[in-house]
């Protein structure tokens, strides 16, 4: 329970009086040095009498350059005025002293942190009660003095600190700033918040972001999201919906990493020689794709029977026209009358066939069609059929069988050259027993 107040106008769009506690009676003290019994603590005692023998001032050491006492209020405050009261007989030791607001506290560096006032070294000297307005937010307060000789003095017999401790406002500080201030810290005076928890605006951050906007005081846009809608406290957007082409991540802050494209960067594209394509539309740079795909958006895999570039090439002569998208090479071998990775090359003379494994030896002159095998010139002696792949029959002889031995021995003759194998029968002689 604070034991003391101080009434204060504020002036806003109107005068209004508040009642401010005493933030210093609930404080601890300490100071760089003690003489005899004139301790800290007779600062905070609620005892403004500033008679220095009249037990309520502090005292630190003398021949000291520099001298300090500090406050701690236990928690961090808004702290709207400080008072000082300070020896009735010794003025002129108040010259120079510094006042200091801060967060944190060190011995061997008092003189730190927001500096709230400083007396100059004058030749004047300052009235024994000093009222400084600061309106900064801390936990410690700091008089500190320096001398260049050794006349460097603390002798404050009471200091007021009249404010409200983070998270209260108003009249004795008995309200509580609103929920969604950020850091719980709102003005003493009205609880206007300085800032807004994400998610929330509004001098009291009671209304809920625009649609589009999310984070601290709504400044933070989601316009990438798909439908501008997202969470208005992290930014997400909603899973269903997604982000607008170009864009990824949870908050569609990322754009698409390359050879991406789309809503949420979920399609590929395949540009020639990796060239990245619009992360938008996924259009590659004129118009041009990598051995495997078409399309203006390089993102279609070629049609059997096509390869390369933008698929402009043909594989015909595959078997089932069927190849390697990028490279054109055939994935089931060649065609009839064709060989080669892509079957590109015309079975050579003699050859025949699928891949032109197949031999036609026995066509005249090895001649023959590079596909079916059929002889174009007919057959060599000894041979008939289409192909040549038959053996003359027993009596034939020569080429496509056309010649017959009917005057050997059982009519059996070599079927190439028709020389009889067993004689001639009778009335007949010669090597064909055509004599």
């Amino acid at each position: 329970m604070y034991l003391e107040t101080i009434i204060l106008v504020h002036t806003v769009l109107f005068s209004r009086i508040i009642a401010f506690p005493n933030l210093a009676l609930n404080g601890s003290a300490i100071q760089s040095s003690v003489y005899r019994v004139y301790g800290p603590s007779r600062v905070i005692d609620g005892n403004r009498n500033q008679i220095f023998y009249g037990e309520s001032c502090c005292h630190t050491a003398v021949g000291q350059s520099s001298a300090w006492w500090r406050l701690d209020l236990g928690y961090s405050a808004y702290i709207h005025r400080v008072v000082l009261y300070y020896r009735k007989d010794q003025p002129d030791r108040l010259k120079g002293y510094h006042l200091y607001i801060s967060n944190s506290f060190k011995e061997n560096n008092p003189n730190s942190g927001h500096e709230c006032f400083h007396y100059p070294m004058s030749t004047n000297n300052p009235t024994i009660i000093q009222s400084k307005t600061c309106d900064w937010t801390g936990r410690y307060i700091v008089y500190y003095n320096k001398r260049d000789d050794l006349e460097a003095f603390v002798e404050l017999c009471e200091v007021d600190v009249f404010g409200c401790y983070v998270g209260r406002y108003g009249s004795q500080c008995k309200s509580r700033c609103p929920v969604n201030c950020n850091n719980d810290t709102c003005s003493i005076w009205d609880g206007s918040c300085a800032s807004c928890k994400e998610g929330f605006k509004g001098d009291r951050c009671d209304q809920v972001c625009d649609k589009g906007t999310y984070g601290i005081n709504c400044s933070t846009s989601c316009t990438n999201c798909k439908n501008q809608s997202c969470d208005h406290r992290t930014g997400e957007c909603p899973t269903e919906a997604g982000c607008k082409a170009g864009f990824h991540g949870s908050k569609c802050s990322k754009g698409c990493s390359a050879n991406t494209y789309s809503e949420n960067c979920q399609l590929q594209c395949h540009c020639l020689n990796g060239i990245t394509c619009n992360d938008v539309n996924g259009q590659c740079p004129d118009g041009l794709c990598d051995p495997g795909w078409r399309s203006n958006t390089c993102s279609q895999k070629c049609e059997v029977g096509t390869y390369g570039p933008n698929c402009q090439n043909t594989c015909d002569n595959c078997k089932y026209t069927e190849c390697n998208q990028s490279n054109g090479t055939c994935i089931h071998g060649c065609s009839a009358g064709w060989k080669g990775p892509k079957c590109e090359i015309r079975c050579e003379k003699g050859t025949y066939g699928p891949n032109c494994q197949d031999t036609c030896d026995n066509c005249k002159d090895t001649e023959c069609n590079q596909f079916n095998g059929t002889c174009a010139d007919g057959c060599s002696a000894g041979w008939k059929g289409s192909k040549c792949d038959m053996r003359c029959k027993n009596g034939t002889y020569g080429p496509n069988c056309q010649d017959t031995c009917d005057n050997c021995q059982e009519t059996e003759c070599n079927q190439f050259n028709g020389t009889c194998t067993r004689g001639c029968s009778a009335g007949w002689k010669g090597p064909k027993c055509e004599i």
